[in-house]
């Protein structure tokens, strides 16, 4: 059996995912809608419900086209400086009394695990 990534229930047992919005995405999702009675083929929802996240059948908000193929609107995810200037701040063994030593170590940082995220999206997108 498949245990659905988000909302870590069994996927063909007759329910639909509890995750209603994707992080990197403005709208929320569209609920499966056959029309008729009947359950996803491809992750089990029932009618009505959300899909489990890499279904084919699942659509774009945005575009209406199929979800895992689809661009629209997407946003990757970030880290945002202030969050690597309180880690460098609380941790001992990285102690910088030179306030412009830490900023510049931050956007280093910043930048490099930005673009590991964007890679690794880019690599894994649905």
């Amino acid at each position: 059996m498949a245990e659905c990534s988000a909302c870590k229930q069994e996927m063909r047992n007759n329910v639909g995912c509890t995750l209603e919005q994707y992080a990197n995405r403005d709208k929320p999702r569209i609920p499966y809608n056959r029309g008729e009675p009947g359950n996803c083929h491809d992750c089990g929802t029932p009618d009505g419900e959300l899909h489990h996240p890499g279904c084919d059948m699942e659509r774009c908000a945005d575009c209406k086209g199929q979800q895992i193929s689809c661009d629209c609107n997407y946003k990757p995810p970030t880290i945002k400086k202030g969050l690597i200037l309180k880690v460098l701040e609380l941790n001992d063994g990285l102690c910088m009394d030179n306030k412009e030593e830490r900023e510049k170590l931050a956007d280093e940082l910043q930048k490099a695990i930005n673009s590991d995220l964007l890679s690794q999206v880019e690599r894994n997108a649905p």
